[in-house]
């Protein structure tokens, strides 16, 4: 199958490998990435990472649940990316920190979905950095 430029392969992910599952077929298209990490000592996190020309979307989590969405989009009148919360509440607020951080630190647009514990905080810089190693 072809998804906007991309050719879909599916291939099997175990925990601490990461797959790509659609690989780009020219200089723009969709690069898609599902992986499991232990970030931190005894704690696994699942990753699903769609990598477009401009942004990424970004779900992280412990469980397979959507319940908030944020976006970030760096703009030239502010030197912080400007955010909002697309979907949910409650844990809105911690997507929004999230995609202005990694949008901060890249430049594009991101989209993410957190489901992550906020407490420590050390888990979510972990992830973070995770990210960033995926989508630099």
């Amino acid at each position: 199958a072809d998804v906007a430029g991309a050719a879909a392969v599916v291939t099997p992910v175990n925990p601490g490998e990461s797959k790509a599952v659609a690989e780009p077929t020219g200089s723009k298209g969709l690069q898609v990435r599902t992986f499991s990490e232990e970030v931190m000592e005894g704690v696994l996190v699942h990753f699903h990472i769609i990598i477009y020309d401009g942004g990424a979307y970004v779900w992280v989590g412990r469980r397979g649940s959507l319940n908030s969405l944020a976006v970030a989009i760096p703009t030239r009148f502010d030197p912080m990316p400007t955010t909002v919360a697309v979907l949910g509440s409650g844990m809105a607020d911690a997507d929004c920190s999230m995609a202005q951080r990694l949008a901060k630190k890249t430049g594009k647009q991101i989209f993410v979905s957190c489901d992550l514990p906020t407490d420590p905080n050390i888990l979510i810089l972990a992830v973070e950095k995770r990210i960033l190693r995926e989508i630099v």
